[in-house]
């Protein structure tokens, strides 16, 4: 059942600054957001990206299907989470990725 909330949450979300992050096997985090993806031929997903412990960023898009999250790595690589494993965040104020580079 929590999944399930979990799920709806993630595509009912309204608020465009909030994001939603769960731990990744690496010790780092998977971050999806609401911005549109800009990949050729993917823009009806949802941008995404995953940290790896050491920093590394591998950038996605994301939607949810089948009551699951399913991504698709820049690479091509495809993966399914359990929406269950996302918490939302709000992000600091003034702080969004990119923005201070």
């Amino acid at each position: 059942m929590k999944g399930i909330l979990v799920a709806i949450a993630l595509v009912t979300s309204q608020a465009h600054a909030q994001y939603w992050q769960a731990p990744n096997k690496s010790g780092g985090r998977i971050v999806l957001t609401e911005a549109k993806c800009q990949v050729a031929g993917l823009e009806s997903l949802l941008a995404m990206w995953t940290e790896t412990a050491d920093g590394k960023l591998l950038d996605g898009c994301w939607t949810l299907f089948a009551d699951k999250v399913q991504v698709i790595y820049n690479d091509g690589a495809r993966y399914t989470y359990s929406p269950a494993s996302f918490e939302r965040k709000e992000p600091r104020q003034g702080n969004t990725r990119g923005s201070a580079l």
